[in-house]
């Protein structure tokens, strides 16, 4: 168990450290992949939250908001799940049993 959870806790630190090495700037200038978007020519819910998550990754709190408000109430969600999947693994139902 001890050994899963640091397994678990090693790939998070690589991929925080990997969003964390990619520039601000490369993330910002692309353009919008959101079907809703190309569709009907307005933005969805979640447009531009991708974005807002590498944004507070990097401490940029205001950059964030400014792409998608909705990342106040999504980024604690996200961190607290990322924390449950780390130390309470149990704690996750899975649609298919274990072997």
């Amino acid at each position: 168990m001890l050994r899963a959870a640091s397994g678990r806790a090693l790939l998070g630190l690589l991929a925080l450290s990997l969003a964390l090495m990619i520039p601000l700037d490369s993330f910002d200038q692309l353009p919008s992949f959101c079907l809703f978007k190309l569709v009907f020519h307005r933005e969805c819910l979640g447009c531009g939250m991708t974005r807002a998550v590498l944004h507070c990754l990097h401490g940029d709190f205001s950059g964030a908001w400014q792409f998608n408000n909705g990342i106040a109430i999504f980024f604690p969600i996200l961190l607290s799940a990322l924390l449950v999947f780390i130390l309470k693994p149990s704690l996750i139902i899975l649609p298919f049993k274990r072997k």
